[in-house]
Parts: structure tokens; sequence; C-alpha cells
């Protein structure tokens, strides 16, 4: 971990810190600390999470960094960088704040999955039959809900059910994916929430997905349609996701 404390000048904001040596042979060893720029919330989206240390990454818009907590005058805590994102990757709009915790909630769903919260339903073709998030979509979905609920409108808050196309097609990826989505169905630019995309391929480099529904579209060239299902949270309590649910939340209080 580093970090790096941004303050306000006359000449503006700077931004100063050090980095330690990157882990050997990591990934993410390669860090994006190159740039003496300002650290922006604006833009930031949380582009994944490592599955070995379950740190969050996120990278600003234009700058090289990643951001994680509250800007201006208070240290601003970098818990891990990605690799440089691809501009054709960069969102045009800035997340909300309740976005910044979609790592946190991924890494702490992925140490309570198990067995007893996958659904083995029919194979999907296109699915990684090793991925721990295979099977866990739905169970995820139904705890990031009530998250989220606190933070989101309720009215604009939905349990979505379907099918994950590749973009312009009716060829799909995932035949029974669930996931969440902030804002109506009519709206292109509602948020797209998936914290388990990263079974499939096009989808392996998001375990942390959170765009807007047209940007999904343009940049990572998937659309995910809610055409089995798009349920209230109030009506979440009644889908046959529950009993699995109820595993999952005895296992993260368990801290397992």
């Amino acid at each position: 971990m580093f970090c790096v404390t941004a303050r306000m000048a006359n000449s503006g904001q700077q931004v100063s810190g050090r980095s330690p040596k990157p882990l050997p042979d990591h990934p993410w060893s390669e860090m994006i600390y190159r740039r003496r720029s300002i650290v922006r919330r604006q833009g930031a989206f949380l582009h994944g999470v490592q599955p070995e240390t379950g740190l969050t990454t996120a990278v600003p818009r234009n700058d090289g960094f990643a951001e994680l907590s509250k800007l201006g005058r208070q240290p601003v805590s970098l818990t891990e960088v990605a690799p440089h994102v691809p501009s054709h990757e960069i969102p045009r709009r800035p997340l909300p704040r309740w976005a910044d915790e979609l790592g946190n909630h991924r890494a702490r769903l992925s140490g309570a999955w198990s067995d007893r919260t996958r659904y083995d339903g029919t194979p999907e073709p296109f699915v990684d039959q090793t991925s721990e998030s295979r099977g866990q979509c739905g169970v995820s979905s139904a705890w990031l809900i009530k998250q989220l609920i606190e933070h989101v409108d309720e009215a604009t808050l939905f349990y979505c059910y379907g099918h994950v196309y590749r973009a312009g097609t009716r060829s799909a990826l995932l035949s029974a994916h669930c996931w969440v989505e902030v804002g109506l169905a009519a709206e292109p630019d509602r948020y797209v929430i998936d914290l388990t995309g990263d079974q499939i391929q096009p989808l392996r480099s998001h375990p942390v997905l959170c765009l807007p529904h047209d940007e999904v579209l343009e940049q990572l060239g998937v659309d995910y349609a809610a055409d089995r299902a798009r349920l209230a949270p109030r009506d979440v309590a009644q889908d046959l996701v529950q009993p699995r649910l109820l595993v999952l939340e005895a296992n993260l209080a368990r801290g397992i």
C-alpha cells in the first residue's frame, strides 16, 4: 500500500508521496504512480479487484492515479493501482460516490461464496467453469441490493435477470444471468452493476463492473438485457434466491 496526500497551494493542487517497491511477479506491479498530476474524483471508475488480496483498483478519467476515498485536503489512500486503462474504456460520466465501495463488496463476497451459495443450473457454454464467480450472480446481486438501498432512490434500484448478449446481436454470452441496475429501464444511462461478470471471457478483466448501460454497449461490446425479470427491492424477498442468500449472509457474518 502507498498513500498520496493531496493539498492546496497558491499555484493549484499538488500531489506528493512515495510508493514501496512493487511486489515481485505481481500482475499489478507496474505502478501507475508515474505522473504527478492532480488526483481527481471526477471520472474515476472501479476497474477491478485483485483476486489474491481483494484490493480495489480505480483509475481516474484523465490521470494516472488510482483513488478510492475523499479528495480535497484529506489524505487519499491508494490501496492499489491497476495497469493503464485504454482510453476507450474510460467512462464519459463520473460515477456516484456509492460506486467507491463496489470493489470492497466484491472482495467480501468472493470470500463468502461456496457451493451452497452457487446456482448450478443449465451449464452456460461461454462460462469459465473454473471461475470463482460462476453461479454466484443471483445471490451476489440480491445481497448487493441490500447494500445499495441506503444510498440510492429505491424506486430506481432493480434486481435484473436475463441475457448478456454480444452488442448488436442476439448471440447470448449468458442466458440466465443476474445483476443490479440503478435507473429506469428506458434510460440509456442507467447504471449496470455486475460483480460476477468475470465468469465470461469478454468481461474477464471486469470483476467489478459499474458503467452506464450505453457505455457498456459501446466500450465493452456487451448488452445487458433484463428480459426475464426486473425486480424492485421489496420483490427480491420473494425470489427463489433467498435460501442461498441466507447462507451467504451467514458466511459473511462468520468471516468465511
